[in-house]
């Protein structure tokens, strides 16, 4: 993996927060206990400059694998 962008999504980008707030009321309003996933999302690297949570290529699977604990403890 070289960072080049691709159509997998960084999970260090801004749709996080839409994901997490989208999750989170179906929660809510269905009154679930607990949510099932598919698995931790792998992190690929992302050389994207713009997104709201890692700085480029080097950092980016640090602050996924952040943004992903943090997702799942809110859980």
């Amino acid at each position: 993996m070289d960072g080049s962008l691709t159509g997998d999504a960084c999970f260090a980008s801004g749709w996080v927060e839409n994901l997490t707030a989208s999750i989170l009321n179906i929660i809510d309003n269905i009154g679930l206990s607990g949510v099932e996933t598919d698995g931790p999302y792998p992190g690929f690297t992302c050389s994207s400059r713009a997104h709201s949570h890692h700085k480029d290529f080097a950092d980016s699977v640090y602050w996924q694998t952040e943004m992903q604990s943090k997702f799942y403890n809110m859980l």
